[in-house]
């Protein structure tokens, strides 16, 4: 090819030449021919003497880099993967793992967005959702979800079982009184949480339910709505209910007694109240896909056993039954079933009389039957306890140490691996209870059925790393509050009864070095009302309030703080530093994980906003004031969050006094306090506002507070510290109006959680809420060790998403870990 082209330039000699030859190429007269490339001026004074790979600019040209002082830009398409260039396979093809710009391998987790691989967006920590953008790259809105627990209704005539396989109490259904009822709870970690799944049974009670532990599942049959009785077969799975198609079943029947019968690996179901109250007496077995009527035999010749109740005896690997004649006392059965005759066989058991709808069921903790409750024979409602002895072959009285439930009749019990449970039930003047009771090997313990911290202003919340749940502390009801709970999503339960006096506004925080809550300061009085700049007003600092409440007590009285508390290992204990700030209300906190420190600003004493910093000196068991060349001025209601990003703490608060009152925003990075403007497009100046850094979004969250004029918002912001710029969010809802909120991050399930607070005409809520980012439809990473629920790849602690469980302490994106 070159001898050609010398050819051709030597017959045209007599031209004026026009191009030089240059390898395989010709370039233009005016340009050079360097390194079998053609290259001009330019090239070479972009380039001058650099080094290889210095980055270089042509104009209206990509950018470049040099090669040999010449400045020359990547040819995607070549095959060669050359500077700038990500990737290069040898076409300009999209979709098959490199970009037609060479820019990008089309892979999430590499900041391009690649919409030819059907990504929808893609930015921040490769793997971590939550953030706006899943491990997968597909865009993530952001809501505020309601959490409250709903309040579990008391009924009667419903159905408890022990779901083994997911170790919980499923409850379906009953009657509450009024009507008959479809829902679904799960009782766990000692508190209700009502499920909601996409289908359900049709309201009804008198229904039977069984645990299948062949097949994991509960079985649930028959009850009625008090118009028509069922004959449907549903079956629970841990998430959902599912009608099963049969080609055979029993006929529509309510209260009929059911077990699981281990050994045969099928569930049993006798007898019951069928169309024109029959007592059919008959029995049937369930194996997962079909029912099967066994051939009457047995006792059942004579009339059927009516108001029974049946049970598996683990110890003799048999179905019991229990149950009466009418009514009558002298009529009280007790059978045994015979798997392999198919038969029920009488016990001669005479020393039990009078139960009528009583409840039965094994009890893996004093390895016996248990009967409990019903009706004697006069229709009197009863709380005695029996349990079997199945070497004696006689009902025994239960001998306990303690007292025994109110009596009650049409509850349910069931067997857990720690004793016994029962819910709900009727007393004797019909009234439907709604109370829980567990049953050990000795005693009778009430359980709060739905625990459930009071409405209040002014609590404090914070995360504790090392159990991993939120930890509330008082505030104000119609009282100040003195007491703690705990808060694992989706449940609500009690902390110690014993700890700091009745407060609200305190200072609280976590500090995981120490593996301690540590509470200070907040006031102890009453009648606590609210200022026009989200401070509670009226103290009995001064006895009078500008607010919607009013003071109490005389100037002479202090109702601020300055008792320190830690909370470790469940156990509050009052710490007695040298030296403390002196007591306020309202002082700001939070763990400065740079310096590994708790740190505390401000507050309020009497009327007087205060602006001194303060850190907590674990070693010395003291606080230590810090005096920074450049303080904060004093601030109303302010508020502290740890950016884990840029390792730097800050500060939101309300300035001055009246028409003057302007919200600023300082830094402290570590000793210094640095303020930093408040660009155009900022919040509204408010207080009361809850603050808390999201590490997912590498931002601080502000929610709600009140304006200076009075009114309530419930606006939703994000601060980027290291931009500057303040973000509106449009979550898709948000909690209503409401200041003085309690408000933390839930590291371990990935969501900011607000508590409480004060709404519209003072009314004080009890309502939880938490707010984050997900793809609908997109599944959250279980965390399990070599489970993928994501898909995105990454298991166990190679997964960000799973940083909360892995490394607690160190946040995707922190600037620095300890």
């Amino acid at each position: 090819m070159r001898s050609w082209w010398l050819a051709f330039l030597i017959l045209t000699a007599c031209f004026e030449a026009t191009f030089v030859p240059c390898g395989d190429l010709l370039c233009p007269a005016d340009r050079f021919c360097r390194a079998e490339r053609c290259i001009d001026q330019e090239q070479l004074d972009a380039c001058g003497d650099r080094e290889d790979g210095t980055p270089c600019q042509l104009e209206g040209l990509p950018p470049g880099y040099c090669k040999r002082a010449v400045c020359v830009v990547a040819d995607c398409g070549n095959g060669v993967v050359e500077l700038g260039e990500t990737c290069d396979d040898g076409n300009e093809l999209a979709g098959d793992g490199c970009s037609i710009d060479c820019s990008s391998r089309e892979v999430c987790g590499n900041d391009i967005v690649d919409a030819v691989v059907n990504e929808e967006c893609d930015r921040g920590i490769v793997g971590l959702s939550g953030d706006g953008c899943t491990s997968r790259c597909k865009v993530e809105i952001d809501t505020w979800s309601d959490l409250t627990p709903r309040r579990l209704r008391g009924r009667q005539l419903h159905k408890l079982v022990f779901d083994a396989a997911r170790g919980e109490i499923l409850l379906f259904g009953g009657f509450d009184g009024t009507q008959p009822l479809d829902d679904t709870w799960i009782f766990k970690n000692g508190a209700w949480n009502q499920q909601f799944p996409a289908s359900s049974p049709e309201p009804r009670y008198g229904h039977s339910m069984g645990y299948d532990s062949a097949r994991g599942k509960v079985v649930l049959f028959g009850g009625t709505n008090g118009v028509e009785l069922f004959g449907g077969t549903w079956e629970w799975d841990g998430v959902s209910w599912t009608k099963l198609a049969l080609a055979t079943r029993p006929p529509d029947r309510m209260n009929a007694a059911m077990a699981f019968h281990a050994t045969e690996g099928r569930m049993y179901l006798f007898g019951g109240v069928t169309n024109g109250s029959l007592y059919p007496g008959d029995t049937w077995t369930f194996d997962g896909t079909s029912w099967t009527q066994l051939p009457p035999a047995g006792p059942f010749n004579a009339p059927a056993v009516q108001h029974a109740v049946m049970a598996y005896d683990v110890e003799a690997g048999t179905l019991v039954m229990f149950g009466n004649y009418g009514g009558a006392p002298s009529y009280d059965m007790t059978y045994v079933f015979d798997a392999p005759s198919g038969q029920w066989f009488e016990l001669e058991v005479s020393n039990i009389t009078g139960f009528i709808d009583p409840v039965l069921t094994w009890s893996t903790t004093r390895n016996r039957l248990v009967l409990f409750g019903g009706y004697d024979s006069q229709l009197a409602i009863r709380n005695d306890g029996y349990e079997f002895d199945n070497s004696a072959l006689r009902w025994l009285p239960i001998a306990l140490q303690s007292s025994v439930p109110p009596p009650r009749a049409r509850a349910d019990l069931v067997a857990t691996p720690t004793g016994l449970v029962m819910f709900g039930g009727i007393d004797s003047s019909s009234l439907v209870l709604d109370d829980t009771w567990h049953l050990g090997t000795v005693s009778w313990t009430s359980i709060p059925t739905n625990p459930l911290p009071v409405e209040r202003t002014g609590a404090v919340a914070t995360y504790d790393v090392l159990d991993e749940r939120i930890v509330l502390f008082g505030g104000s009801s119609a009282a100040p509050l003195g007491d703690t709970w705990w808060w694992e999503d989706p449940i609500w339960s009690a902390g110690p009864s014993l700890g700091p006096p009745p407060r609200s506004f305190a200072g609280m925080t976590y500090d995981p070095i120490d593996e301690a809550t540590l509470l200070f300061g907040g006031t102890d009085g009453t009648g606590v009302g609210s200022g026009s700049n989200g401070e509670p007003t009226g103290q009995c600092a001064n006895g009078s309030g500008s607010g919607s409440g009013s003071g109490s007590g005389s100037g002479s009285i202090s109702c601020e703080l300055a008792e320190t508390w830690s909370l470790s290992d469940d156990v509050w204990t009052q710490l007695a530093p040298p030296t403390a700030p002196s007591g306020r209300m309202l002082a700001a906190t939070v763990y400065d994980a740079n310096e590994q420190r708790v740190l505390l600003f401000g507050g309020r004493r009497g009327e007087a906003p205060l602006n001194d910093t303060w850190i907590w000196n674990r070693s010395l068991q003291s606080w230590t004031q810090l005096f920074p060349v450049v303080e904060p001025p004093p601030m109303h209601a302010p508020r502290l969050a740890f950016d884990r990003k840029r390792n730097i703490a800050v500060l939101y608060g309300l300035v001055g006094m009246g028409a003057d009152l302007h919200a600023e925003l300082w830094e402290l990075n570590p000793m210094t306090w640095v303020q930093r403007p408040l660009p155009t497009i900022a919040p509204p100046a408010r207080g009361g506002a809850a603050l808390v850094y999201d590490p997912r979004r590498q931002r601080v969250l502000m929610f709600g507070g009140k304006l200076p004029s009075g009114q309530l918002i419930n606006d939703t912001w994000e601060w980027d510290g290291g931009t500057g710029v303040w973000t509106r969010r449009f979550p898709v809802q948000s909690p209503p109006l409401r200041f003085n909120a309690a408000a933390t991050y839930d590291a371990l399930r990935g969501k900011v959680i607000l508590f409480g607070g004060q709404g519209l005409l003072g009314r004080r809520m009890d309502d939880i809420w938490a707010y984050g980012f997900q793809a609908p439809g997109s599944p959250i990473e279980s965390c399990v060790e070599g489970a993928d629920a994501d898909g995105d790849q990454l298991t166990g602690c190679m997964d960000p998403d799973c940083w909360a469980r892995c490394t607690p302490l160190c946040p995707p994106g922190s600037a620095s870990c300890p």
